[in-house]
């Protein structure tokens, strides 16, 4: 590994954070909450934080982390002032989402299942922004899209359930 592992963080992170979230809410619903709450503040926070100093008189200084060998190909993330800003706009979109959907989901069961997926997401989405080769971009983003057939299928109805399979 080399490079700036921090841009690890922001794909990696989330993706502990759900495992993390999924055992706090077995034992609190209110403890579920606010930890992913604060893991996607964090999140936000972390891609604020690489915009901010990454901005110099010159324009924006790139940053790239490389695994080789991960997976027989390698891992091989990139940062950019295109990637930061949209890295920054999909991280203030979750912000937002996980906290609006607590009242959105009160009556709906299996919360516990839709945060574990909504951060795993999240951690795929930045992977994906992220990806400085196909084979990253590949990767990060079949993982989104398995974490996000789940929430197409969430109420387990027929119609979400006909909307996912397509999806």
């Amino acid at each position: 590994m080399s490079g700036n592992g921090f841009l690890l963080f922001l794909a990696a992170w989330p993706m502990a954070a759900a495992l993390v979230s999924y055992l706090i809410g077995r034992v609190s619903k209110k403890g579920r909450d606010l930890f992913a709450d604060g893991a996607v503040v964090l999140e936000f926070a972390a891609v604020l934080w690489l915009l901010a100093s990454g901005l110099s008189a010159s324009g924006f200084l790139a940053s790239e982390f490389r695994w080789e060998g991960f997976c027989g190909l390698g891992l091989h993330l990139e940062l950019d002032g295109f990637r930061v800003l949209y890295g920054l706009i999909a991280a203030f979109m979750w912000v937002m989402t996980t906290v609006f959907s607590r009242e959105y989901l009160a009556s709906y069961r299996n919360r516990n299942r839709y945060y574990l997926f909504l951060l795993l997401t999240l951690g795929a989405v930045m992977g994906v922004f992220l990806s400085a080769d196909f084979f990253t971009a590949f990767l990060f983003f079949e993982i989104m899209s398995f974490t996000s057939f789940v929430w197409v299928a969430h109420e387990e109805k027929e119609e979400a359930m006909g909307a996912a399979v397509p999806y």
